[in-house]
């Protein structure tokens, strides 16, 4: 699996603008065949800022979204962004749950 987070900080006029953009690509992305999860967040602390988070299930689902004619959209929301974006691609081949939790507090995991 591979996780994609985008987190941008947009300027006053430009957030209903690259929120509505996002929002649909969002609904469209979740559709694609590869694509575990695409959400939206928004920052509580710091109202300007979302963060676009993709998880996909393998690298060639992800590479063909991010040449898609779709994934444009999210370039150009970047470019509106009013600061640089952070940008982070992260590849696991494990995905844990609550047992990962139960192993960490039943001190299995200690050494």
């Amino acid at each position: 699996m591979i996780w994609s987070n985008i987190r941008m900080t947009l300027a006053a006029g430009q957030q209903k603008g690259a929120i509505d953009i996002l929002t649909r690509y969002r609904e469209r992305t979740r559709c694609l065949i590869g694509c575990l999860s695409c959400r939206l967040y928004y920052d509580a602390l710091e109202p300007k800022a979302v963060m676009l988070e993709e998880i996909w299930s393998d690298e060639s689902a992800l590479n063909r979204h991010l040449a898609s004619a779709s994934y444009h959209e999210v370039l150009l929301v970047m470019e509106m962004a009013s600061a640089s974006p952070e940008v982070r691609f992260v590849q696991s081949s494990e995905c844990l749950g609550f047992e990962k939790i139960e192993k960490a507090r039943d001190g299995s995991s200690i050494v």
